[in-house]
């Protein structure tokens, strides 16, 4: 008993190791209110929050506004066993304000013994992270790019 106890111990550790060391944001929330209840340092440093502070939070209060609806949907499906997981691109909003783009995989962990499942959300940054926001900023910047003056040869 004592060995299987310390071989659970250093399995524990090294997947806590495992989570903290990863290169991608992951969160782990409420399965009902996607409150955050754990997350890795990437994902505090990616949101510009600490650990305390992000468990105020529901995922749902930090993704950008026009990307919710698309969000609840699939999470949605991932409630009624539709789908395993998802995967999409959105905008979470960080501490300062900031736009962050990320492509987020949501899956659903259901242990035994528990009445309530997880969901654990990992978020990838997007290298073209500094696009524009909406349809009315794209136009903008098609008419800026056609009404900038051709270099003349």
């Amino acid at each position: 008993v004592y060995d299987r106890t310390l071989a659970l111990q250093a399995r524990e550790q090294e997947l806590q190791g495992i989570f903290n060391q990863a290169a991608v944001g992951i969160a782990q929330t409420h399965g009902q209110t996607h409150k955050i209840i754990k997350a890795n340092q990437r994902f505090c440093d990616l949101m510009g929050y600490s650990m305390a502070e992000l468990m105020a939070f529901s995922l749902d209060e930090l993704t950008y506004a026009e990307d919710l609806a698309p969000s609840q949907v699939a999470m949605e499906k991932l409630h009624r066993r539709e789908v395993k997981e998802f995967s999409l691109e959105k905008r979470y909003v960080t501490q300062v304000g900031h736009l962050l783009w990320a492509n987020t995989t949501v899956s659903s962990r259901q242990k035994p013994m528990m009445t309530q499942p997880t969901i654990l959300s990992s978020s990838k940054t997007l290298a073209n992270a500094n696009r524009p926001s909406k349809p009315s900023e794209i136009a903008k910047l098609i008419i800026v790019l056609c009404l900038r003056p051709l270099p003349l040869a």
